[in-house]
């Protein structure tokens, strides 16, 4: 399977290898393939705890030299399984493969939150990237989950980076045009700049769309109607 790296063309892109006997001499020349792909590239390794000795060493040796490359379009993942043995461990080799795989397709989870999205410079920018991934890795045209730009939405408020708002709004009216997310987020954004009469028209625009994200019309119109209490509208 490893002599595919070598092609003029790719073939395809997630290489799993399940317990690996990969000849000592061929290694240097797969760890120059994937340092330099110019591909996505995706390479499991999977052994177990009770797998033959000598292929435990070798995937384990494998992992090492591997992890060293400097590729963001390569992702080297590496687990072995306990009490397994050769044979034993395909069942559970190939379905964490697979996941590694399609990691980029699921939606953020918490891990995903707390160890990339809440540490990006800009975290409207790193849900874009992520689905514009998801489509040319996996030849689909995937909206973004309501929930992933809801967790963005959370962010920003957390750090009160009210900018980041004007480009979320866009997403969220470019992929959800029928639902209120579009004013709620341009209402967040005038408010917090100090725009309180664009606010209300923005919070007052949203009634006539589709509630999603958890927030509803109702949250909309009073937010509204205290924008307008507070500065005598």
């Amino acid at each position: 399977m490893n002599f595919f790296l070598f092609s003029n063309k790719i073939q395809f892109q997630g290489f799993i290898n399940l317990s690996p006997d990969i000849p000592d001499a061929l290694i240097p020349f797969i760890k120059e393939q994937l340092k330099n792909s110019k591909e996505k590239i995706w390479y499991s390794l999977t052994t177990g705890s009770n797998d033959l000795p000598f292929l435990k060493a070798k995937t384990e040796q494998l992992n090492e030299t591997f992890s060293t490359i400097e590729n963001d379009l390569v992702s080297i993942s590496y687990k072995s399984f306990e009490n397994t043995n050769h044979y034993s461990l395909v069942p559970y080799g190939l379905p964490y493969s697979l996941n590694k795989i399609f990691e980029p397709y699921t939606p953020i989870d918490d891990v995903e939150f707390k160890k990339k999205l809440s540490k990006a410079e800009n975290p409207v920018t790193y849900l874009e990237d992520k689905y514009e991934l998801i489509n040319t890795l996996y030849d689909v045209e995937k909206p973004v989950r309501i929930a992933d730009i809801m967790k963005v939405s959370k962010l920003i408020e957390k750090n009160e980076n009210w900018e980041l708002y004007q480009d979320l709004s866009k997403i969220a009216k470019r992929n959800h045009p029928n639902t209120l997310l579009f004013d709620y987020f341009s209402g967040r954004y005038f408010q917090e700049i100090g725009k309180p009469k664009k606010a209300i028209k923005a919070y007052q625009s949203g009634y006539s769309y589709q509630e999603a994200g958890g927030i509803t019309k109702d949250m909309l119109l009073d937010k509204a109607d205290k924008l307008k209490e507070i500065f005598g509208y």
